[in-house]
């Protein structure tokens, strides 16, 4: 991650990353004991912008490309898999996102919009000869999400309590092909992509500090 100045109110960030995963499943006991096995490439880069608007108003534009390359490789059982045997594919996805934030006192306001890319997990595709079974027809889950929250976390407090936070937040999502565990026959489940779908909800976090000594926390989730 490389970070750079530029003026008094703009610094620019630039990512790079990379990965390479390989999935090999074996089962010593059985006749047969390959199974699925694959390989997984994936890079991604980010550019960002963090703009001082005001000393309390910041905006932080940013841009995430990643590609992927997906090989489910051999070893599958033609009931997964069905009678063809899973093909490589490849993905390219560009991830734009607009964040901002403003500071009202010792209260913060936060908001980002965007869209985003979610891969499929390799348990997911490859499953792990439990109760997960591999799928390797998964598509990667893309959409737009977009969510709004407050903050309040005040410096220093003297008495009783000494640190307090407090955060609420709401989310709104519209995946498309929206990835979802399912059950299947014997117990098994399987992910399965589902196609569009719209996700919302609330969370809340609250956490304090008593005599520097002991923490309390408390979160809650609805979707």
């Amino acid at each position: 991650l490389l970070r750079h100045d530029l003026g008094a109110r703009h610094r620019l960030s630039l990512g790079l990353d990379g990965r390479l995963d390989r999935h090999v499943i074996t089962d010593e006991r059985a006749a047969d004991s390959a199974g699925p096995r694959g390989i997984r490439v994936s890079t991604g880069a980010s550019l960002g912008d963090d703009i001082a608007v005001t000393e309390r108003v910041r905006l932080v534009p940013a841009l995430r490309v990643d590609y992927q390359r997906t090989e489910p490789g051999s070893g599958w059982d033609p009931i997964i898999a069905g009678p063809n045997p899973p093909r490589a594919y490849s993905d390219w996805y560009a991830s734009p996102r607009m964040s901002g934030r403003v500071l009202v006192g010792e209260l913060v306001l936060k908001s980002s919009i965007g869209r985003y890319f979610r891969a499929p997990t390799l348990t997911e595709l490859y499953g792990d000869r439990g109760y997960l079974v591999g799928n390797p027809s998964l598509r990667p889950e893309t959409g737009m999400n977009a969510d709004i929250g407050l903050v309040l976390s005040p410096q220093t407090h003297d008495g009783l309590v000494d640190h307090l936070f407090l955060q609420v937040a709401a989310f709104v999502a519209r995946p498309r092909s929206a990835i979802v565990l399912l059950q299947s026959v014997g117990r098994a489940a399987q992910a399965e992509n589902l196609g569009d779908a719209t996700i919302y909800g609330l969370e809340a976090a609250f956490a304090f500090r008593v005599w520097r000594t002991l923490t309390l926390t408390a979160n809650y989730t609805y979707i």
